[in-house]
């Protein structure tokens, strides 16, 4: 039997992302997911974690909004906010992202889940794959060793170039995400940092995710190697930002769109939930991996 970890990425973005996320958990439609903690509705999204038990782990936020920690020159622009996703990959190629400034925010934010959560997170993950970018994987890798954190995403999805729904930039952004996570499985497993063995989600985000194109992905995981034991697949539940969201600089396009509740739609799907018991997937959180 293979294992199954649906996570739902971004929990606190806002209070109709909390509500399309604590939806689906309760249609045991995903069966993890990742708080943004420096993020305006993070106080719903704790209380939902703390009283449904929902296993989650830090999304580690080094792009967008405010940092939790403060004085940080190499991380923000002059109004104190991140790069953003492409500016702050300017700056690690620039050389301008200073180490102590990442593991100093890194921490903070860690500390952050710990003091609202009251629990170790199950995992943590990069919003916008920070965490496989060259420079933050090595201090991201460090400190999570230090903290006794054992699971992380290693988002290399196979086949990107077959997506032709997909834009030629964003195919091109996708691939430069694998080749990142291919370097950084060396610096993970030296600091001993797990992952699952396989990854879907960056080709079946928002608009683009079908159930046949879910089935398909997880069936060239398959194909590539038979012995793949445990699969996560990244999803973005959520109803459209009608209002206040973001981590302090406002809610992008993307989460005012009518994307994220398709993919409510499409997770909710009893077709793909159908595939998954046939195929003897079973669905579990980053919590269960290390349990017989």
């Amino acid at each position: 039997m293979k294992r199954l970890i649906i996570n739902a990425d971004d929990f606190g973005y806002s209070l109709q992302r909390n509500r399309g996320i604590v939806e689906c958990f309760k249609n045991k439609s995903i069966t993890s997911t990742s708080l943004l903690v420096n993020s305006v509705a993070m106080d719903d999204a704790v209380h939902h974690i703390r009283h449904l038990g929902i296993p989650a782990g830090v999304h580690l936020n080094l792009t967008e909004g405010l940092p939790v920690g403060r004085h940080f020159e190499s991380l923000v622009d002059e109004n104190g906010f991140f790069l953003g996703k492409l500016g702050f990959r300017d700056a690690i190629q620039q050389g301008s992202i200073q180490y102590q400034d990442l593991r100093t925010e890194i921490t903070a934010q860690l500390n952050a889940y710990y003091e609202a959560v009251g629990r170790k997170p199950t995992h943590v993950d990069g919003h916008q794959h920070v965490h496989v970018l060259p420079v933050v994987r090595d201090v991201f890798a460090k400190v999570l060793e230090q903290q006794g954190i054992r699971w992380t995403r290693l988002p290399a999805e196979l086949d990107l170039d077959s997506c032709t729904w997909s834009s030629q930039g964003m195919r091109a952004f996708f691939n430069s995400v694998v080749e990142n996570a291919a370097s950084s499985q060396e610096v993970f497993t030296k600091h001993s940092i797990r992952f699952p063995d396989g990854f879907v989600g960056l080709s079946t985000m928002g608009k683009e995710m079908t159930s046949d194109r879910v089935v398909q992905a997880l069936t060239n995981i398959m194909n590539h190697n038979p012995a793949t034991s445990t699969i996560e697949w990244m999803v973005h539940p959520g109803y459209p930002t009608e209002i206040e969201g973001g981590c302090g600089s406002g809610a992008d396009d993307f989460s005012r769109s009518p994307d994220r509740f398709h993919e409510v739609e499409v997770l909710n799907n009893t077709h793909l939930k159908q595939h998954f018991k046939e195929n003897r997937f079973k669905l579990v959180a980053f919590s269960n991996l290390n349990q017989k």
